[in-house]
């Protein structure tokens, strides 16, 4: 049982820690609300009721996405909608494109207070995916000298991004399916069920009827994860997004010029905002004087 104490309590720390809980001490309402966000906690003890609320009521700050092409601004005004609900969310597009930063724009308009976690479904090896994904006891297999909590378990009251799902083994899919439709598992090594509460973001860079057809990804899968589809366009498709991504990503260290600006504009990004980013940050470090 987890605790949270905001103010000045005499004694009380103490006697919740005897009574078995877990106590996070704030000083003050705004961290208190700082910690009422990541969620998590059965009892909350403070004299300072309206301006903890007051606090905790505030917007939550969102990532800045640059767009200004009209396609963008569409899907970002879909992407404020699909905030509001619990639905999941399968975002598709090339790479570079731009997914995890749509994804977390979801997160923070959304009305979830915990964290964004992420998990690159493509850079885990096939023996630790169930613990990276569930956890595990200590002692559950060799070299698992402490027990660790799983991103499933971290993300409780918040968002799960699945990033680029359709490279996950395909063995390993329908133990993630289960967890999604139950929500709930066990650590690696216990018997204790564990239940959260996650919203599933999902990304793939894979033309999707492909990866279904060749068995990449499970169907099932699929379209549990693909209550509501987003699909991101190339930068390629969206020209107008250029100049103002790449004067946010030089944040004033220097300027282009327009010759310079032409040619990104004539260029086909195959790398997506990617490319685009490290065009920009190679051109910074090599260019002399203050314009490029």
């Amino acid at each position: 049982m987890r605790a949270l104490l905001v103010g000045t309590h005499l004694g009380a720390e103490e006697a919740l820690k005897s009574q078995g809980f877990e106590v996070v001490v704030a000083d003050t309402p705004k961290q208190g609300a700082k910690e009422l966000q990541k969620g998590g906690f059965d009892l909350i003890i403070t004299d300072e009721v309206p301006l903890l609320l007051e606090e905790f009521k505030k917007p939550k700050a969102t990532s800045q996405v640059v767009a200004a092409s009209p396609v963008m601004q569409e899907l970002l005004e879909q992407a404020r909608r699909i905030a509001r609900s619990e639905a999941s969310v399968f975002i598709t597009g090339e790479s570079g494109v731009g997914k995890e930063v749509i994804a977390n724009y979801i997160h923070q308009l959304s009305r979830r207070s915990g964290h964004f976690v992420r998990v690159n479904c493509a850079a885990i090896p096939d023996t630790l995916i169930e613990s990276e994904f569930f956890g595990h006891e200590k002692g559950a297999f060799t070299g698992a000298s402490a027990r660790r909590v799983g991103r499933f378990e971290q993300a409780h009251r918040g968002s799960l991004l699945l990033d680029e799902v359709s490279e996950m083994p395909h063995h390993l899919q329908a133990k993630l399916l289960r967890a999604i439709q139950e929500m709930e598992f066990q650590r690696l090594g216990s018997c204790e069920n564990v239940k959260v509460n996650v919203r599933l973001i999902a990304t793939s860079n894979r033309i999707i009827e492909e990866a279904l057809r060749e068995k990449q990804l499970r169907p099932d899968l699929f379209y549990r994860l693909n209550v509501i589809p987003l699909h991101l366009p190339p930068l390629r498709e969206r020209k107008e997004d250029i100049a103002p991504l790449a004067e946010h990503f030089l944040k004033g260290r220097k300027i282009l010029s327009q010759e310079t600006l032409d040619r990104f504009l004539a260029h086909s990004w195959p790398g997506n905002v990617r490319e685009l980013y490290n065009a920009i940050e190679r051109a910074v470090t090599l260019a002399d004087g203050p314009c490029i």
